[in-house]
């Protein structure tokens, strides 16, 4: 092995400074063994999915592509994809400090209807696209299409998915 050079020498998770440090707030926390082994994979999961590009130069969208591929190219179970978001959610929130707009609510601010379906998918997801499914009375492959980023979803299939997760849509005066 030392005849291989410093730059072609294989990564390795626990030689990771990043990494190091996402273990040692987990572990300020007193989050469990296997709670730091879960999240530290899906972190090194999320970093690998996009090129190992650094998580503080990512955003919501990134964090969205993975969970969407988790879901339909993966086929992990809803429990999994819990998982993986929380641990990106801690990521964002405890270890780097930078706050990710994670709610409906923000995202409804921002007057962009496709994030507010993807938004909607990936509440959708993380409750179970199947229970949302049975609920709405629409297949899931529908759910999913409709509230990707790419979906144009019609009114009345958000106003089921609202209701089968439920939420409620509220009118307000905009102050000028």
């Amino acid at each position: 092995m030392s005849d291989i050079p410093n730059s072609q020498k294989r990564y390795s998770p626990k030689t990771s400074p990043f990494l190091n440090e996402v273990r040692s707030v987990l572990r300020l926390k007193h989050m469990s063994q296997r709670t730091e082994t879960s999240y530290v994979y899906c972190i090194l999961d999320f970093i690998r999915f996009h090129g190992k590009r650094r998580p503080k130069v990512m955003e919501v969208e990134e964090i969205r592509a993975y969970l969407s591929h988790l879901a339909t190219e993966d086929n992990v179970s809803a429990s999994t994809q819990n998982v993986a978001l929380s641990a990106l959610l801690f990521l964002y929130k405890t270890v780097l400090e930078h706050p990710l707009p994670e709610n409906l609510e923000a995202c409804l601010e921002d007057d962009d209807p496709a994030l507010i379906a993807a938004t909607l998918g990936d509440i959708a997801r993380a409750r179970g696209m199947s229970q949302v499914a049975r609920e709405t009375g629409l297949s899931r492959e529908s759910l999913y299409k409709a509230l990707s980023g790419e979906g144009n979803p019609a009114f009345a299939t958000v106003m089921k998915v609202v209701k089968a997760l439920g939420l409620r849509l509220q009118a307000e005066p905009v102050s000028t």
